[in-house]
């Protein structure tokens, strides 16, 4: 069943047992989303988490100013609104956009809570994510306070160099996209890529950037 398959992907519910699993299956609901579709609006108030079955989007909030800064890109697995089970009167945490035709599976709050009050173990995993999360956007935080672009950039070719075990990245994202994740707008990463060019750190080369002294 595609609904287990997409709970398994997820880090929330992945250890739990087959029982459990069907639970929550059971009171889920798939939903499809095509490319550039808003999914909901930050102070939306949350009835329900939704998991990135397949697919990609973007969580993002806007400034008054109106620059824009994602939180994450959401790929298969990833929640989105997992605080909903556990506080009332909740709101999304931002927008969320679909940046290409995917699929979701929507577990809502009120029928969510009933399982939790009687399953611990449910109610156990939901709490580690929790931990997770703060402290992911603790880093966040500390990433956009104290280190420059230049290093935000650079840590970001990095891990995405040690993830798909390559020196030569070819981002699936635009630069506007890429701009939000480290904070800043396409202007400024613009000038950081030339620079480190310059610098003999990153050729450019079509749509793809190589590290030199990966």
């Amino acid at each position: 069943m595609k609904k287990i398959i997409y709970l398994k992907l997820s880090d929330i519910f992945k250890n739990l047992n087959t029982d459990a699993l069907n639970k929550i299956a059971n009171i889920s609901i798939l939903k499809q989303c095509s490319k550039n579709e808003m999914i909901c609006h930050a102070n939306q108030t949350a009835h329900g988490l939704y998991i990135v079955g397949n697919g990609k989007l973007k969580v993002f909030k806007t400034s008054n100013t109106g620059q824009s800064f994602i939180f994450k890109i959401a790929t298969a697995g990833d929640a989105i609104g997992e605080v909903v089970f556990v506080l009332e009167n909740v709101n999304y945490p931002g927008y969320v956009q679909a940046l290409e035709d995917s699929e979701l599976l929507y577990i809502p709050k009120n029928e969510m809570i009933d399982i939790l009050k009687k399953n611990n173990d449910i109610a156990f995993n939901l709490l580690i994510n929790y931990a997770k999360i703060i402290y992911n956007f603790t880093g966040q935080l500390s990433n956009l306070a104290l280190v420059s672009v230049k290093e935000r950039l650079l840590k970001y070719l990095y891990f995405k160099a040690n993830e798909q075990n390559n020196n030569e990245l070819n981002l699936d994202i635009s630069k506007q996209t890429l701009a939000e994740i480290l904070g800043t707008i396409p202007e400024t990463l613009s000038r950081v890529l030339k620079n480190l060019e310059k610098e003999n750190i990153i050729k450019i080369k079509n749509k793809k950037i190589v590290l030199l002294n990966y």
